[in-house]
Protein backbone atom coordinates (compact mmCIF):
# COMPACT_ATOMS: atom_id res chain seq x y z
CA UNK A 1 0.00 0.00 0.00
CA UNK A 2 2.74 2.46 1.00
CA UNK A 3 4.80 1.55 -2.06
CA UNK A 4 1.81 2.13 -4.36
CA UNK A 5 1.08 5.52 -2.81
CA UNK A 6 4.74 6.60 -2.94
CA UNK A 7 5.05 5.42 -6.57
CA UNK A 8 1.94 7.41 -7.52
CA UNK A 9 3.20 10.52 -5.69
CA UNK A 10 6.62 10.26 -7.33
CA UNK A 11 5.09 9.88 -10.79
CA UNK A 12 2.99 13.02 -10.22
CA UNK A 13 5.59 15.44 -8.88
CA UNK A 14 9.00 13.90 -9.52
CA UNK A 15 11.55 12.10 -7.41
CA UNK A 16 13.71 15.14 -6.61
CA UNK A 17 10.75 17.17 -5.37
CA UNK A 18 9.62 14.35 -3.06
CA UNK A 19 13.20 14.04 -1.81
CA UNK A 20 13.38 17.78 -1.11
CA UNK A 21 10.08 17.66 0.79
CA UNK A 22 11.32 14.70 2.87
CA UNK A 23 14.56 16.51 3.73
CA UNK A 24 12.72 19.71 4.68
CA UNK A 25 10.20 17.85 6.86
CA UNK A 26 12.94 15.86 8.63
CA UNK A 27 15.04 19.00 9.17
CA UNK A 28 12.11 20.91 10.65
CA UNK A 29 11.25 17.98 12.92
CA UNK A 30 14.90 17.75 14.00
CA UNK A 31 15.04 21.45 14.84
CA UNK A 32 11.77 21.42 16.75
CA UNK A 33 12.33 18.15 18.59
CA UNK A 34 13.95 20.00 21.51
CA UNK A 35 10.90 22.22 21.93
CA UNK A 36 8.53 19.29 22.40
CA UNK A 37 10.32 17.78 25.38
CA UNK A 38 13.33 15.70 26.20
CA UNK A 39 11.80 12.32 25.44
CA UNK A 40 10.75 13.28 21.91
CA UNK A 41 14.15 14.87 21.24
CA UNK A 42 16.01 11.76 22.43
CA UNK A 43 13.78 9.38 20.47
CA UNK A 44 13.95 11.43 17.27
CA UNK A 45 17.74 11.68 17.43
CA UNK A 46 18.36 8.07 18.49
CA UNK A 47 19.02 6.69 14.95
CA UNK A 48 21.54 9.46 14.20
CA UNK A 49 23.15 9.00 17.61
CA UNK A 50 23.49 5.27 17.03
CA UNK A 51 25.19 5.82 13.64
CA UNK A 52 27.42 8.56 15.10
CA UNK A 53 28.63 6.42 17.99
CA UNK A 54 29.07 3.36 15.75
CA UNK A 55 31.41 5.43 13.58
CA UNK A 56 33.52 6.28 16.64
CA UNK A 57 33.57 2.61 17.62
CA UNK A 58 34.55 1.42 14.12
CA UNK A 59 37.40 3.92 13.86
CA UNK A 60 38.58 3.10 17.39
CA UNK A 61 38.76 -0.56 16.40
CA UNK A 62 40.55 0.25 13.11
CA UNK A 63 43.16 2.41 14.87
CA UNK A 64 43.63 -0.06 17.76
CA UNK A 65 42.52 2.58 20.27
CA UNK A 66 41.08 0.06 22.70
CA UNK A 67 37.40 0.93 22.95
CA UNK A 68 36.22 0.11 26.47
CA UNK A 69 32.59 1.24 26.46
CA UNK A 70 29.81 2.07 24.03
CA UNK A 71 26.57 3.73 25.05
CA UNK A 72 23.58 5.30 23.36
CA UNK A 73 21.69 5.68 26.61
CA UNK A 74 21.12 9.43 27.02
CA UNK A 75 21.87 11.17 30.28
CA UNK A 76 21.70 14.75 31.42
CA UNK A 77 24.62 16.90 32.63
CA UNK A 78 23.28 20.08 34.23
CA UNK A 79 21.43 21.72 31.31
CA UNK A 80 22.94 19.60 28.50
CA UNK A 81 22.14 16.13 27.17
CA UNK A 82 24.76 13.50 26.31
CA UNK A 83 23.02 11.23 23.82
CA UNK A 84 25.83 8.68 23.46
CA UNK A 85 29.49 7.99 24.04
CA UNK A 86 32.41 5.74 23.19
CA UNK A 87 35.36 5.53 25.55
CA UNK A 88 38.83 4.27 24.62
CA UNK A 89 41.85 3.49 26.76
CA UNK A 90 44.64 3.66 24.13
CA UNK A 91 44.10 6.96 22.32
CA UNK A 92 47.39 8.45 21.13
CA UNK A 93 48.49 11.30 18.86
CA UNK A 94 47.98 9.12 15.78
CA UNK A 95 44.47 7.90 16.58
CA UNK A 96 42.90 10.91 18.35
CA UNK A 97 41.92 12.83 15.22
CA UNK A 98 40.44 9.93 13.18
CA UNK A 99 38.51 8.56 16.17
CA UNK A 100 37.15 11.98 17.14
CA UNK A 101 36.18 12.90 13.57
CA UNK A 102 35.09 9.38 12.53
CA UNK A 103 31.43 10.32 12.00
CA UNK A 104 32.40 12.95 9.42
CA UNK A 105 35.02 10.69 7.82
CA UNK A 106 32.58 7.79 7.43
CA UNK A 107 29.16 9.46 7.14
CA UNK A 108 29.87 12.19 4.60
CA UNK A 109 30.88 9.78 1.80
CA UNK A 110 28.00 7.48 2.78
CA UNK A 111 25.54 10.39 2.65
CA UNK A 112 26.70 11.30 -0.85
CA UNK A 113 26.20 7.69 -2.00
CA UNK A 114 22.67 7.71 -0.56
CA UNK A 115 21.83 11.11 -2.05
CA UNK A 116 22.88 10.03 -5.52
CA UNK A 117 20.54 7.03 -5.22
CA UNK A 118 17.49 9.29 -5.89
CA UNK A 119 15.01 7.18 -3.96
CA UNK A 120 12.89 7.90 -0.91
CA UNK A 121 14.99 5.52 1.18
CA UNK A 122 18.13 7.22 -0.19
CA UNK A 123 16.92 10.65 0.91
CA UNK A 124 16.04 9.41 4.41
CA UNK A 125 19.45 7.71 4.73
CA UNK A 126 21.11 10.89 3.40
CA UNK A 127 19.43 12.86 6.19
CA UNK A 128 20.48 10.30 8.83
CA UNK A 129 24.10 10.26 7.65
CA UNK A 130 24.31 14.06 7.44
CA UNK A 131 22.92 14.53 10.96
CA UNK A 132 25.21 11.75 12.21
CA UNK A 133 28.31 13.35 10.71
CA UNK A 134 28.16 16.54 12.78
CA UNK A 135 30.90 16.45 15.44
CA UNK A 136 29.96 17.22 19.01
CA UNK A 137 31.83 19.71 21.16
CA UNK A 138 33.56 16.77 22.87
CA UNK A 139 34.60 15.40 19.45
CA UNK A 140 36.17 18.71 18.46
CA UNK A 141 38.01 19.00 21.78
CA UNK A 142 39.34 15.45 21.41
CA UNK A 143 40.44 16.08 17.81
CA UNK A 144 42.39 19.21 18.74
CA UNK A 145 43.85 17.76 21.94
CA UNK A 146 46.94 16.41 20.18
CA UNK A 147 48.61 19.15 18.13
CA UNK A 148 51.11 16.66 16.64
CA UNK A 149 48.29 14.36 15.52
CA UNK A 150 46.30 17.27 14.12
CA UNK A 151 49.29 18.49 12.09
CA UNK A 152 49.96 14.93 10.90
CA UNK A 153 46.38 14.36 9.71
CA UNK A 154 46.23 17.81 8.07
CA UNK A 155 49.41 16.98 6.14
CA UNK A 156 48.14 13.60 4.87
CA UNK A 157 45.67 15.01 2.29
CA UNK A 158 48.14 17.70 1.24
CA UNK A 159 50.88 15.14 0.61
CA UNK A 160 48.36 12.88 -1.13
CA UNK A 161 47.32 15.73 -3.38
CA UNK A 162 50.90 16.38 -4.50
CA UNK A 163 51.65 12.68 -4.96
CA UNK A 164 48.61 11.84 -7.05
CA UNK A 165 47.99 15.03 -9.07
Amino acid sequence: MVEAVSAKLISLVGQEFVGAVILVVLSVMHGRSEKYGSLLMVLFRLPSTFIHECCHLIMALLTFSGPTSFSIIPHRHEDMWTLGSVECNRINFFSAVPVALAPAIICLPASWACFSNHSIQGYVLFYLFITSSVPSKADLIAATHSIIGLIFWLCVPIIGYFLFY
